[in-house]
């Protein structure tokens, strides 16, 4: 599926513009999409993409309307120490968004 949105990388959080297709994420059900382990009381999850095959996971939230992906980064199974580090920036982030609201 398409979003028709350019990736850029900014330093920020990716927010979609207004006048795209909702993100299809909260149709996406376990196990391509699923809670971060170890964010107790959080809301933090991940997308899985292809079909859970990808090395790469998006951490995101739902702000609003509005799903925000906070950071990228490895799959946990293969490196702990760099998906700790990518939910570690998409908290922080992400409470820097959520705190302008």
């Amino acid at each position: 599926m398409r979003l028709g949105v350019e990736w850029s990388w900014t330093g920020r959080p990716w927010v979609p513009p207004v006048g795209t297709k909702r993100l299809f994420v909260e149709c996406v059900p376990f196990p391509h999409s699923s809670k971060v382990i170890g964010d107790t009381g959080g809301w933090l999850r991940e997308l899985r993409p292809r079909a859970v095959r990808s090395a790469w996971r998006c951490i995101y939230e739902r702000i609003g309307d509005v799903f925000v992906v906070g950071a990228v980064g490895p799959e946990a199974q293969k490196d702990k120490a760099g998906f700790d580090g990518a939910v570690t920036a998409a908290k922080a982030r992400l409470g820097e968004i959520e705190s302008r609201r």
